[in-house]
C-alpha cells in the first residue's frame, strides 16, 4: 500500500532520529524518562521536518476526544458571554476544547 500524499509520522522522526517509535512516543507523551541527549535530538529531527502529533490520531489512541460539551438553551442573555468566554479560557489552559450547542 502506498501512501497518496507523503506526511511526516512519528516513524519518520524515529528513523531520522535514531531511537525507537516508542522512544519518541514517550518524548512527545512525556511518560517516561529519556535522556536529555536523546530528548534534544528528536526535539531538532521534528524541528527538521517540521513534524507536529495529529491530535486526531492521539484522540483515537487515548479514546479521549478532549472536549467539554456546554449545552444551552440559549446564549443571548448577556450574562453568557463571560461566562463562556471564561469556561473556554480555563478549559484552553488544561488543554481541553469548548463545544457550545443550543
Amino acid at each position: 500500500m502506498t501512501r497518496r500524499s507523503h506526511s511526516i509520522t512519528i516513524r519518520d522522526v524515529a528513523q531520522k532520529a535514531g531511537v525507537s517509535v516508542a522512544t519518541v512516543s514517550r518524548y512527545l507523551n512525556q511518560n517516561a524518562p529519556i535522556s536529555d541527549e536523546i530528548a534534544k535530538r528528536i526535539q531538532q529531527v521534528m524541528d527538521e521536518l517540521d513534524y507536529v502529533p495529529l491530535r486526531a490520531a492521539r484522540y483515537l489512541a487515548t479514546r479521549k476526544t478532549g472536549t467539554v460539551g456546554l449545552l444551552s438553551f440559549t446564549i443571548e442573555d448577556g450574562f453568557f458571554g463571560p461566562l463562556i468566554a471564561g469556561l473556554e479560557a480555563v478549559l484552553k489552559k488544561s488543554g481541553y476544547n469548548l463545544l457550545i450547542a443550543t
